[in-house]
């Protein structure tokens, strides 16, 4: 993990380990890619334990552009994107 995540604003710790469990539930379905569960990677980030209230915290992060440009590098990091 020597890569660093650049991004329009800095990410906090949990917004960085939101990043990377986001993108670990990357996978291939039905012949194309299916992208990461927010809401899973918010239980597993921030131990919440309501998933309607994981959801809503996963829609927050999901709408903010230095959330949404971090996990595109991590992906493209990752070799999950391909341009």
């Amino acid at each position: 993990m020597g890569s660093k995540i650049v991004s329009l604003r800095p990410l906090t710790h949990k917004q960085l380990e939101f990043v990377r469990k986001y993108c670990t539930f990357v996978r291939p379905r039905a012949g194309r890619w299916a992208f990461g569960n927010a809401t899973e990677a918010v239980v597993q980030t921030y131990n919440v334990k309501r998933r309607v209230i994981a959801g809503l915290m996963a829609k927050q992060l999901m709408k903010k552009p230095h959330i949404r440009e971090a996990i595109e590098q991590e992906m493209k990091r990752q070799d999950l994107l391909s341009y």
